[in-house]
């Protein structure tokens, strides 16, 4: 089939079904509103061509040429991108499920609203891609891919492993990262600014000089990581397992540690003052020369702490077991038990 007869063909409503199109000069066709189905786009030149709104299952298109080409609004189902030229394609609002993009090139490209599930993203390269709002539901594999020197706002990134990913100068401002895997990376001085990290696993990883501000990292596993020097204020931490790490220097200002574990963590020297820590589990924790102002341990257990030179005014310390704590003389400026609160908290209905 030409080129001409392909064109005319689409704009008649067919389907274009089991064709090969291999290495093919296709470059600027409008291909709009097509429907393709098992057709072979393999090496074909197709730069600046119009994929817009169109349908491609089980299509190949590895190795072909997507440079500035477009597919907004494309649906592209169980097809094949692997060594592909897509730099600077707009896939705004593009649905694409179980695609293949091994080490294709989308450098530069418009990704916005797209919607990505259990694509194979090896290797791909999205250096300076445009992000925002998207979804990468259940990424199949990820090794390789490389992120460095985007921005992920809106972004919801759910069950992907990140531990080869190269992420340097990646912005997760305000980005959605549910049960991620980034243990064991370097993550020193990037920005999470009202990032969701629930449920992630962030154990050994390097978060020196990081904007966590405002984020939530919910149930996530921080278990022997590094938080030195971090601006965390107003943070979420509630049921996080963050033993045996370091946060010294660092701003808590206002953070939740409700339920969180924190046992034989060292926060020498941060700010933490108004943090909640009811319920936490805090033994051998290092809270020394800490500011805890109006920090409030309700029901903690800090036996163990090391709260020598720490800032205790106004703290709460109701019902804490604080076996073999160490205090000095600041202990006197924190508030012990509540009677009205211990009241309200043994409570059980009459009948």
């Amino acid at each position: 089939m030409t080129r001409d007869e392909l064109v005319t063909q689409i704009q008649q409503g067919e389907a274009i079904t089991q064709l090969d199109f291999s290495r093919q000069d296709l470059s600027g066709a409008d291909l709009s509103g097509g429907i393709f189905e098992h057709v072979v786009f393999s090496g074909a030149n197709l730069a600046g061509a119009s994929f817009r709104e169109s349908v491609l299952v089980s299509c190949d298109l590895s190795g072909a040429n997507l440079r500035g080409a477009n597919l907004r609004k494309a649906k592209l189902v169980t097809s094949g991108l692997a060594g592909a030229d897509l730099s600077g394609v707009s896939l705004l609002a593009s649905q694409l499920a179980e695609v293949d993009f091994t080490s294709a090139n989308l450098t530069g490209a418009d990704l916005t609203l797209a919607q990505i599930a259990r694509p194979i993203l090896v290797r791909t390269c999205f250096q300076n891609a445009i992000f925002d709002r998207n979804a990468f539901m259940e990424v199949q594999d990820c090794t390789g891919v490389d992120l460095r020197n985007t921005k992920l706002p809106l972004c919801v990134l759910m069950k992907v492993d990140l531990r080869t990913a190269l992420i340097e100068g990646t912005c997760f401002d305000s980005c959605v990262m549910y049960d991620v895997d980034l243990s064991g990376r370097n993550l020193s001085g990037q920005s999470f600014v009202l990032t969701q990290l629930m449920n992630a696993n962030l154990e050994g990883c390097d978060f020196t000089g990081a904007n966590l501000t405002q984020a939530n990292l919910k149930g996530s596993n921080l278990n022997g990581a590094i938080l030195d020097e971090v601006a965390a204020e107003r943070a979420l931490f509630v049921e996080a397992r963050f033993t045996e790490g370091r946060a010294r220097g660092s701003k808590f200002y206002q953070s939740i540690f409700v339920k969180a574990t924190l046992e034989r963590t060292n926060f020498s020297g941060s700010k933490m003052d108004q943090c909640v820590f009811h319920k936490a589990h805090c033994a051998g924790a290092s809270f020394l020369n800490t500011d805890l102002t109006y920090a409030e341990f309700n029901n903690a257990d800090i036996s163990a702490c090391n709260f020598t030179g720490a800032t205790l005014y106004r703290a709460k310390l109701h019902g804490v077991v604080d076996k073999d704590a160490l205090f000095t003389a600041n202990r006197v400026l924190a508030l012990g038990d509540d009677p009205q609160l211990a009241e309200a908290e043994n409570w059980k209905p009459r009948f």
